[in-house]
């Protein structure tokens, strides 16, 4: 997808903090993510609200 600087070694911990599909939604709809609301911390409080927002964006935005 042309994602710089994205590599995943193993899938489910690469996925895991919603970076990646951040970045993605990202480059399907240019300006959607607020990346103010990600947080890179990574404790369980943070990786889940990272993950409502990946959600939240699908659902509202993408329509998916």
């Amino acid at each position: 997808m042309g994602l710089e600087d994205t590599y995943l070694t193993y899938l489910i911990e690469g996925l895991k903090d919603g970076r990646v599909y951040l970045r993605i939604i990202e480059r399907l709809r240019p300006g959607t993510v607020n990346w103010e609301k990600f947080t890179e911390k990574s404790q369980r409080i943070f990786i889940v609200q990272n993950c409502n927002y990946v959600i939240d964006l699908c659902k509202n935005v993408l329509k998916i």
